[in-house]
């Protein structure tokens, strides 16, 4: 017996579950075409299906998301609470900001290096006979060790985590930072990190960097400005000493502020604005400001309270280290030096770099600086 007509579209058509209209064909969850798309909408960045009312709306991009991929993507400014992209997005005490509404934080800058003291546990050397510098020196040693169950940290090293190492196979990253120690105590904290590495079979590679602090907690915006002149003066001779990989590494970008806008500087305010905007970035009171990515990174200044020299790569060997900190220290003497007197500053410019390097460094270590230059230059 054959079924009637009523049979069949009884047997053939679906009802929509939102309007109840009866469908032959339906988009999905048993939804006609428009109902699907006002209850649902695809995630423009992963493509997985989200209820409209629990989708994120752009108003830069028009598109909809899904929770997940939508804060993967924007913050809201804590300010004005406008949607704003991650990767434009002003960091200050953690909290997110648009550009129009970023805080001034020149003022908390100049109140943390006015605030500024040597860490509790520095150590002031009583004798120099080995490395005559007077100066607290901190260091941090980036390197890898294969692994381990437990690991012993040297004398007056700490140890801590660094994501920018890149390890393989069976290495650990690791960065030793060392208390800030000045003259023959820190000369033993350099040996202390060698026996150290010798004795976990320590090694480094490209990823690696020597970063170098000392304490600017007694300069003015002057000195460390001209600091800068004369680093400014020597820092392509101080880059032929290194490999090409940390030449261009962006983790210590050249310092590019012009001498004579270093030589005009009188206040740490004029210092903090000139350095940001040279380093194309918002003073800021977050460690991980971008500016910090310098081979003289004077952002350490307002947070450490240090000048933080990042150019050297990664080693743990004696000689290189303890070498690098005496040029480092008389770039620095002769940047105090030539801050006296601006005729002083006129005739250091005048000299050419490689006699000017000579005289502020000794020929004991031009001479070990040659031979780092021939090796990286074949």
């Amino acid at each position: 017996m054959s079924k009637s007509s009523e049979e069949v579209e009884e047997e053939v058509l679906v009802e929509c579950e939102n309007c109840e209209v009866k469908l032959e064909e339906y988009h999905a969850h048993s939804l006609c075409e428009e109902c699907y798309h006002e209850i649902y909408v695809s995630c423009c960045h992963c493509g997985d299906e989200v209820y409209t009312d629990e989708s994120y709306y752009s108003h830069t991009s028009s598109d909809h998301y899904c929770g997940d991929c939508y804060f993967e993507v924007y913050n809201s400014c804590y300010n004005c609470e406008e949607e704003v992209e991650r990767d434009t997005t002003y960091w200050h005490n953690q909290e997110p900001y648009c550009e129009c509404c970023v805080p001034d934080t020149s003022d908390c800058l100049v109140e943390n290096i006015e605030n500024a003291t040597p860490p509790s546990m520095s150590r002031e050397a009583e004798t120099f006979n080995n490395l005559n510098v007077n100066r607290l020196v901190g260091l941090e040693a980036e390197c890898m060790y294969p692994h381990t169950e437990s690991i012993r940290t040297p004398s007056n090293w700490a140890t801590t985590y660094d994501g920018s190492i890149s390890t393989g196979g069976d290495y650990e990253g690791i960065e030793l930072v060392s208390t800030p120690s000045s003259g023959d105590l820190l000369y033993s904290q350099v040996f202390d990190l060698v026996d150290w590495a010798r004795s976990y079979d320590a090694v480094v590679n490209s990823s690696c960097g020597l970063h170098v602090h000392f304490d600017s907690t007694n300069l003015n915006a002057r000195q460390v400005a001209h600091i800068g002149i004369v680093y400014s003066k020597y820092q392509h001779l101080l880059k032929d000493m290194m490999p090409p990989s940390r030449q261009g590494s962006r983790w210590c970008k050249d310092f590019s502020m012009n001498v004579d806008t270093l030589r005009n500087i009188d206040t740490e305010e004029e210092l903090i604005e000139e350095y940001y905007e040279s380093m194309d970035c918002i003073p800021s009171t977050e460690k991980y400001n971008d500016a910090r990515y310098c081979g003289l990174n004077l952002h350490s200044r307002y947070f450490h309270g240090s000048l933080e020299f990042r150019l050297h790569s990664g080693t743990l060997n004696k000689t290189k280290i303890v070498n690098w900190i005496r040029i480092l220290n008389a770039i620095i003497e002769k940047g105090i030096e030539i801050e006296k007197d601006s005729s002083l500053v006129d005739e250091f410019l005048t000299y050419g770099d490689l006699t000017s390097f000579v005289n502020t460094i000794g020929e004991e270590l031009i001479t070990y600086h040659s031979k780092r230059v021939m090796k990286f230059a074949s």
